[in-house]
């Protein structure tokens, strides 16, 4: 045999294999990867629900929930009640801390709690009444739940807005049955 013959050979079994070898590889990862169920592209859009990442392993869930459905002005008093939830053993003190903006006063309350020995899993609550929380202005009030740890603060925080219906939140839900509605036979 010639020697270009030989390196052509080579050349084609080498290529073949690799064929092989790649497309078993690529129907051994469709099949048994964990990697592929979590991988976005791989959801179908009806079936697309997004992964949690980031804050599930939070040390403090919060949460803000406001009593008055809808706050219509300045000079109206308003209830806000934090939920701050341990989510982890803790061997110091948990903390949580009412941010209020500018303008906005509260009237009854506390700014500031504690708990010296917290509980995993437990939920500590924390009730204020602000004054100055406004419909009118768009305004944030933030509750954080924190632990200090030597050089470093970790929680997680939560806010709520004076003017709700203006968040993507709110909206969303709306754009959602709007779309759909237009997507149904017989509309265009």
């Amino acid at each position: 045999m010639s020697f270009k013959y030989m390196d052509l050979v080579k050349f084609m079994t080498t290529v073949s294999l690799g064929f092989i070898a790649g497309f078993g590889l690529m129907k051994f990862y469709q099949n048994n990867s964990s990697l592929q169920s979590h991988s976005w592209a791989s959801k179908s859009p009806e079936k697309f629900q997004p992964i949690a990442l980031g804050k599930q392993k939070m040390l403090t869930s919060v949460k803000i929930v406001s009593a008055d459905r809808k706050i219509a002005s300045a000079d109206d008093e308003v209830t806000l009640t934090g939920y701050v939830t341990l989510n982890e053993e803790l061997d110091r003190p948990l903390f949580w801390e009412w941010n209020l903006p500018e303008g906005v006063r509260l009237s009854e309350g506390e700014y500031k709690g504690f708990e010296m020995h917290p509980q995993a899993g437990r939920t500590y609550t924390s009730t204020i009444k602000v004054r100055g929380f406004s419909h009118e202005q768009r305004q944030v009030i933030a509750l954080t739940g924190y632990a200090d740890f030597e050089d470093s603060r970790t929680g997680n925080s939560s806010t709520i807005s004076s003017n709700p219906e203006a968040s993507f939140e709110y909206i969303a839900p709306t754009l959602k049955a709007e779309v759909e509605s237009e997507k149904k036979p017989g509309r265009r």
